[in-house]
């Protein structure tokens, strides 16, 4: 009866030696697929992060472009002003010169006109 329960005893550390040998095994494989997996989604949050920082380089770039126009309109505007006094005294010089021309003649004798 020893004999029998020491080879029951026998088997069911064996069995269990067994069991626990395949839990750690399975343990391991689902180890190294969730190591795998946590691979997989940290290079798709890599990926995955590119057009946002894409998108946030781009929307800076945006408004380094609308200072960049806002300066160059400032810019046009203030020599269009310049112009468009430097025309009005043009003007306004060719206009003395005219009138100074019109009193010379008038200040001519007849003949000299």
């Amino acid at each position: 009866e020893i004999v029998r329960l020491k080879s029951v005893v026998d088997e069911a550390v064996s069995s269990l030696a067994n069991t626990e040998f395949l839990f750690w095994v399975g343990v391991l494989r689902s180890d190294a697929r969730l190591d795998a997996e946590a691979g997989q989604l940290q290079a798709l949050q890599v990926q995955s992060a590119r057009p946002l920082q894409q998108a946030r380089e781009s929307e800076r770039r945006i408004m380094e472009l609308k200072a960049t126009r806002s300066q160059v309109e400032n810019w046009l505007t203030a020599e269009r002003a310049t112009a468009q006094r430097l025309h009005k005294a043009v003007q306004d010089g060719l206009q003395d010169l005219l009138r100074d021309k019109a009193k010379v003649r008038l200040t001519l004798p007849p003949g000299a006109r």
